[in-house]
């Protein structure tokens, strides 16, 4: 089904290349992130920037599932919907595939929303384990109905393609060929073919080598991530890091008067570790009086509930603070009544290389920061020594705390570092190199009729 068929651009018609004044006319920005759920992402700065430079941006992005009817949910089974929303000269599509519901239906079909189906039995299980299924098979659907969309509602020509993600940059490729994009750019943000070891997963990872020798110019988001594309690509992409407002969060250096308070913003997740920091808290309260850990961001909910009682069982429930989710313009609010910030997570792969927009906003906030060794948080911490790289324990999280609290000229010194490093790090500065290398490879390549 597609809706919003009016908001199609002109641009069939067989046309030169055109620059305007600042070197793009026509942007496409595809990516696999939910430009429409989540505010504070690559993606977002990406519009942010470019829309002031561009006479057109469009963005194609896959959009999760979002509280619907019972019906909404059976139809969106097998129906792909394409929803159009406009603002300025930003056209955005919503790309929502066929499947997006299958899992979170089933268990509302079932009366078994928020509880695991792996440990069910009989009947319920087995629907269980079905449902589970199809809804893996949502992640080779997604990549597919985005093809789609793009081909029906997004016709003629584009200047630039900034892909984000393998499969969104295979369409870029597909759209490279045919004529229809002429400088494609892989914005290499993570390396999602660390996520698992499943079928998708290697072919997720396949896809990524591909695209690091398909595409006209790589931009990696971290230094890791780069060092790692080399070796599998033998190309060196450009190093582009992520950033920070920075003018918000440097408000938060203006502290409240507060107890001592660790920090984590972001997804609640296995990976975060959040279950680290309260087996920490016991040892860390021994030695400073009044700590306390803010837990602000979401995830699934039955992890929440772990680690709450997690801390029940701990002694340290009054100790520990879930806000939820924020909005990301309040975050500084929230950074201004903590001391450290957390990026203490579990070294997966996947997170070994990501450059977690978290990191920057901690040091704008002038809060030193403790990460995990062997990872691309610790090559900031040490590369601006701003905090400190540990082991992802309670032992080495609750050794690293007291030694950070109980120093105040070492806290002062890391905590002036971050907050100098990041001003670097503000996403006007950052994107700025981003645009100037894309202008300078459009300008070698020169206009040319397609």
């Amino acid at each position: 089904m597609r809706e919003g068929a009016a908001h199609r651009s002109e641009g069939r018609e067989t046309r030169r290349w055109t620059m305007n004044e600042t070197g793009i006319d026509r942007l496409l920005i595809i990516t696999y992130v939910d430009h429409g759920k989540d505010a504070n992402q690559r993606t977002h700065h990406l519009v942010d920037y470019f829309k002031h430079r561009c006479r057109e941006v469009v963005v194609v992005y896959r959009g999760g599932p979002v509280p619907r009817s019972k019906r909404s949910e059976l139809l969106g089974l097998a129906r792909c919907r394409l929803l159009w929303s406009a603002s300025e000269n930003v056209r955005i599509l919503r790309v929502e595939p066929p499947l997006n519901y299958t899992y979170g239906l089933g268990m509302k079909l079932l009366g078994y929303e928020g509880v695991d189906t792996s440990v069910q039995r009989g009947i319920r299980g087995l629907v269980g384990k079905i449902l589970r299924r199809a809804g893996g098979l949502r992640h080779w659907v997604a990549p597919l109905a985005v093809w789609l969309g793009t081909a029906l509602e997004v016709p003629g020509r584009f200047d630039v393609c900034i892909s984000e993600g393998p499969w969104e940059t295979c369409l870029g490729y597909v759209l490279r060929r045919l004529g229809r994009v002429r400088l494609l750019i892989y914005e290499d943000v993570d390396f999602l073919g660390g996520l698992g070891s499943t079928l998708y997963d290697r072919a997720t990872h396949a896809l990524e080598v591909f695209c690091g020798k398909q595409a006209d110019m790589t931009i990696a988001a971290g230094n890791l991530l780069a060092q790692l594309r080399e070796r599998q690509t033998g190309r060196r992409p450009i190093v582009v890091h992520n950033g920070v407002d920075y003018r918000a969060f440097v408000r938060a250096q203006k502290r409240e008067p507060h107890p001592p308070t660790l920090i984590y913003t972001g997804m609640i997740s296995d990976w975060s570790a959040l279950d680290v920091a309260i087996a920490a808290l016991p040892r860390i309260r021994q030695s400073v009086s009044g700590i306390r850990l803010f837990i602000v961001g979401t995830g699934i909910s039955r992890h929440e509930e772990w680690l709450r009682q997690l801390a029940r069982d701990m002694g340290v429930e009054h100790e520990v603070s879930f806000f939820g989710r924020k909005p990301y313009h309040e975050l500084p609010l929230y950074l201004r009544q903590a001391d450290i910030g957390l990026a203490n997570f579990r070294l997966t792969p996947f997170r070994k290389y990501a450059f977690p927009l978290k990191v920057i906003e901690y040091m704008a906030a002038g809060l030193p920061v403790i990460g995990t060794k062997e990872s691309e948080t610790a090559d900031i911490i040490t590369r601006y020594r701003c905090g400190t790289a540990i082991d992802c324990s309670p032992e080495a999280l609750a050794e690293s705390v007291v030694d950070l609290l109980s120093d105040s000229a070492k806290y002062r010194r890391m905590a002036a570092s971050a907050s100098e490093a990041s001003a670097a790090f503000d996403w006007e500065r950052v994107l700025a190199q981003e645009y100037w290398h894309i202008t300078r490879a459009l300008t070698h390549r020169g206009l040319r009729r397609i």
